[in-house]
């Protein structure tokens, strides 16, 4: 466990099983739908999809409903566990439900669902292979080609979630049944193994395909995602405070780049005479000071804040080592470098937000100056303003403050906390790419665009008797 609150940790295992359970799901309609619609165009035109939509929906429903009542009959408690002897330290084990025939029933049904997940999914890929076989005489040389780049990514997108996703999950459940002592290890082992399967499937996308390899040339800001790769490794590897380190210094420079970056924006576009007289060389050298001069500040800062087990004078009996995160023993000094910093994450999300209100004042301001096709780029832009001034701000600096305010005031809940602060940071740039998407349509077409030139330079594969959108 890497909490000592049971109940924390039972609510994440939980919730990150339900959503790769909920995803397995997902990933069976989608075979079995992309099978039907390049195999027999004609009779899924004719499907009404609201009602298949409806019907999807109501089995993630029902289907997340029934794991949660699993879980809950399938957990148990550490305090309400009858141990027959003396019982084996908190963090140790993982207790499950001692009524061994319910727990055995729920995981023997989640396994039987995984398998059965897994050969609906391989198997609606070995229908599509056959399809394509039985097909491939009436293909021309072009065609031929885009057919072997569809399967070529079809077996990729078998492959790494059945083997990264369904199988750990079937491992698990079978352990529990048969091997309950090591059901801690094995759970975290699943864990792991859930956590690489975007990032396998990512890499290997970038490695097979070209279309990948040119985009992410193209996503130059990709780069700055490294430093926080660097930081998730040694967390899942070797504890918090390893990660922490690098995790809160990127944060707090990623930070920094946007306070220059709202000001420069908001400058720019209200005052173009003016900024354009600005030579730009002494402006990077002045923004790459501070941020030479921040990172250290934040070393001497962070050194004189963390605290080790081993020095720490501890009134009593020490509690486990696992159990605390450990910071200077000196109030005084600890308090103020957490002032300071908690002070700097307002004052940044205040001048982006306020750098922000600006920008749309200013164009509020000139609305009367726009003629109709400027005044709905004027719109979106307003939109992706907002998009880029609220996901930064709500999964990037609030986190960061209130993990800050927690070690002043409420320093007992400390690891806690620093979990849900480093989760919501992980969360940053997929909640923000998730919400362009949805939000902006360009975003969509890119995906859209990406997705198709896996296998085809036309989003269209035509063959004689056959032609199908994808």
């Amino acid at each position: 466990m890497f909490t000592n609150n049971e109940i924390v940790y039972h609510i994440i295992i939980a919730f990150g099983l339900a959503a790769r359970k909920s995803s397995s799901l997902c990933q069976v309609f989608i075979f079995a739908y992309r099978y039907l619609t390049i195999a027999f165009p004609e009779r899924t035109s004719k499907i009404n999809r609201k009602w298949v939509f409806a019907f999807c929906a109501c089995l993630h429903v029902v289907y997340i409903s029934a794991f949660f009542a699993a879980y809950a009959n399938v957990i148990g408690f550490y305090d309400e566990y009858p141990f027959g002897g003396k019982p084996p330290k908190k963090k140790e084990i993982m207790c499950s439900n001692s009524n061994v025939w319910l727990r055995d029933t729920w995981n023997i049904f989640f396994t039987a669902f995984t398998f059965t997940s897994a050969g609906v999914i391989v198997g609606f890929s070995l229908l599509l292979v056959h399809h394509f076989h039985k097909m491939v005489h009436l293909y021309n040389e072009q065609t031929l080609k885009m057919h072997r780049k569809f399967l070529r990514y079809l077996i990729i997108i078998t492959a790494i979630p059945v083997t990264c996703g369904l199988l750990p999950h079937s491992i698990s459940a079978l352990n529990d049944v048969f091997l309950p002592h090591y059901a801690l290890e094995i759970v975290m082992g699943t864990y792991i193994m859930i956590y690489i399967d975007s990032t396998l499937f990512f890499v290997v996308c970038i490695f097979a395909f070209a279309p990948y390899r040119q985009a992410v040339a193209r996503m130059r800001f990709v780069i700055t995602a490294l430093p926080i790769l660097c930081a998730i490794w040694p967390q899942v590897v070797g504890g918090i405070q390893n990660a922490l380190f690098p995790h809160i210094m990127t944060r707090m420079n990623s930070s920094l780049g946007q306070v220059f970056i709202f000001p420069y924006r908001y400058l720019t576009i209200a005052f173009p005479e003016r900024t354009s007289k600005i030579n730009r060389k002494w402006v990077f050298a002045f923004c790459a000071c501070l941020h030479v001069m921040y990172i250290i500040a934040f070393f001497a800062a962070y050194a004189n804040v963390i605290g080790f087990y081993d020095e720490y004078p501890f009134g009593g009996k020490p509690p486990k080592k696992k159990e605390i995160m450990c910071s200077n023993s000196n109030v005084w000094l600890r308090d103020t470098w957490n002032i300071f910093f908690t002070a700097f994450t307002f004052t940044s999300a205040g001048v982006i937000v306020g750098f922000s209100l600006l920008l749309v004042h200013h164009f509020h301001k000139m609305v009367h100056l726009y003629n109709e096709q400027t005044l709905k780029m004027h719109r979106k832009f307003l939109r992706y303003l907002i998009v880029i001034t609220a996901v930064p701000v709500a999964c990037g600096l609030l986190p960061h403050a209130i993990s800050a305010l927690n070690n002043m005031f409420f320093p007992r809940y400390a690891l806690e906390i620093v979990i849900g602060t480093i989760v919501m940071i992980y969360i940053d740039s997929t909640l923000f790419f998730v919400v362009c998407i949805f939000a902006f349509a360009p975003y969509r077409q890119a995906v859209a665009r990406m997705r198709c030139a896996a296998f085809a330079k036309s989003n269209v594969i035509s063959v004689p008797s056959i032609s199908v959108s994808l």
